[in-house]
């Protein structure tokens, strides 16, 4: 049996891969198995880590900025670059996006004029459709930025998600399928299985059906 993906070994290790539960994402799909980055976050070591393995797998790239969407793409960003700037022995900038009103993402305080020109890796934690992604893109490249690339940490999607969905260089750390389901066929939702709203948008969900 091939050895389990670092990453996986250490998401499992601070016990941020929770699984067997009841979750609802920002698309309001429902899933088994959710990764909690805070949980990773929390542990610098092993974030710092993460982001060591981002900026191995992405050495290779020209990159001069490093941008993920607030708030979980901040510390990826910040240790990626941090890295990536040893790697390579020249500063790497550092930046996030913030959603906006219009539930978009967009760079603010100073951040566009960083990008401005650079080559710009786009970091994400976990993607199953790659809207945010897009939509991080999106503002790096409305600043005058070049998207080299987009890395994840964990691909759930592998099937949907591949390097033809953003058209640049896409690699994940690792492939981890997860089904998803609308609520109508959810199969926790019809044995009964309580929504956690303690992670995700389960909270918000459970919310938007009491109104």
């Amino acid at each position: 049996m091939p050895e389990e993906p670092e990453l996986l070994q250490i998401v499992k290790l601070v016990g941020a891969l929770k699984s067997q539960d009841h979750f609802v994402g920002v698309s309001g799909r429902h899933f088994d198995t959710y990764l909690v980055k805070d949980i990773l976050y929390a542990r610098t070591a092993q974030a710092s880590r993460v982001g060591e393995i981002f900026a191995s797998r992405n050495q290779d790239l020209d990159i001069e900025a490093v941008a993920g969407p607030a708030l979980g793409g901040i510390v990826l960003s910040q240790w990626t670059a941090f890295h990536l700037s040893r790697l390579k022995g020249r500063e790497i900038y550092s930046v996030y996006t913030d959603k906006t009103r219009e539930n978009g993402q967009a760079l603010g305080r100073g951040y566009g004029d960083i990008v401005a020109g650079r080559k710009t890796l786009v970091l994400e934690d976990s993607v199953r459709t790659g809207g945010t992604v897009q939509k991080v893109m999106g503002a790096v490249r409305a600043k005058g930025g070049e998207i080299a690339a987009v890395s994840v940490m964990m691909n759930v999607t592998p099937d949907l998600v591949t390097e033809a969905t953003f058209g640049v260089p896409f690699r994940a750390l690792v492939d981890f399928p997860v089904p998803s389901y609308t609520a109508a066929e959810c199969p926790m939702c019809k044995c009964g299985v309580p929504i956690n709203t303690d992670f995700a948008h389960g909270k918000e969900f459970m919310e938007s059906r009491s109104r």
